[in-house]
């Protein structure tokens, strides 16, 4: 069996998982469950690296729990196709990546992790202004929360990029241990206090996840040119440049999201 058709049935397998979901609510933690060790299972068999497996399990549970917070059924299940969609480039790119590796499977499969943590960590965070929201969550168990999106998605990254960076030497900074764990605690605590301070601005949980996302795709993109040793002064304008813009975008149109 090829890599695109694998590829397809399993983001046939999780559609229709998504599918369950959205007809019966009640089974959301059954789907929750099957949908992640079924990922999991396929995702070792091929490779038998835990890193991997965060991506997908992030952004599948992550999908379908935010959808609880969406009353447009067509929304939701526009929501359900377009992750479907990202499911199959994912592993698409991940089996190509496990069978061949070559400069251009590499770098494919590295934008697919830093868009699909983007995606994660957007519609993870979301979910989470929207149960303080309605919850009223206290201050504790916000950082936990935020503690743990923040963490596993930047988990996500290091630990792929240090993977598949062995043989090409990249990713300097990421071969000592030490250095992936102070990274990943200073990115985390960083982004879960920012995370805190935007809880209290008065726009929707929908403008607030959006707003923190876009921080984090700022810093993560200057993490990783930093982790590449090619940061300078033009790349840190341009996101810094481009960060500004979205964050003045989003708060001059927040009233209507």
């Amino acid at each position: 069996m090829n890599n695109q058709l694998k590829s397809i049935i399993n983001a046939c397998i999780i559609f229709g998982i998504f599918e369950l979901f959205f007809f019966r609510h009640n089974l959301i933690y059954i789907a929750l469950i099957v949908a992640n060790l079924f990922i999991i299972k396929i995702t070792l068999r091929q490779k038998k690296e835990w890193s991997y497996t965060i991506l997908p399990t992030l952004l599948t549970s992550s999908i379908l729990l935010f959808s609880i917070l969406i009353a447009n059924k067509i929304l939701i299940q526009f929501l359900f196709v377009t992750s479907t969609f990202f499911i199959y480039w994912y592993f698409k790119a991940f089996y190509n990546l496990s069978s061949r590796i070559s400069n251009s499977n590499t770098h494919y499969f590295i934008n697919i992790i830093f868009y699909g943590n983007f995606l994660a960590f957007f519609f993870g965070t979301s979910l989470i202004y929207g149960l303080d929201i309605h919850l009223n969550i206290t201050f504790i168990p916000l950082c936990i929360y935020f503690g743990s999106i923040t963490s596993l998605s930047m988990l996500s990254i290091l630990t792929t990029l240090k993977k598949i960076d062995k043989n090409k030497n990249e990713y300097t900074p990421l071969k000592q241990q030490e250095s992936l764990f102070f990274i990943l605690a200073a990115l985390s605590i960083s982004i879960t206090e920012l995370a805190l301070v935007i809880a209290f601005l008065p726009f929707s949980y929908f403008t607030l996840g959006l707003l923190l996302s876009l921080c984090y795709y700022v810093i993560i993109g200057l993490v990783h040119h930093f982790l590449k040793s090619d940061l300078s002064k033009k790349t840190i304008r341009l996101y810094l440049s481009a960060g500004a813009l979205g964050i003045f975008l989003l708060i001059i149109t927040a009233r209507w999201m």
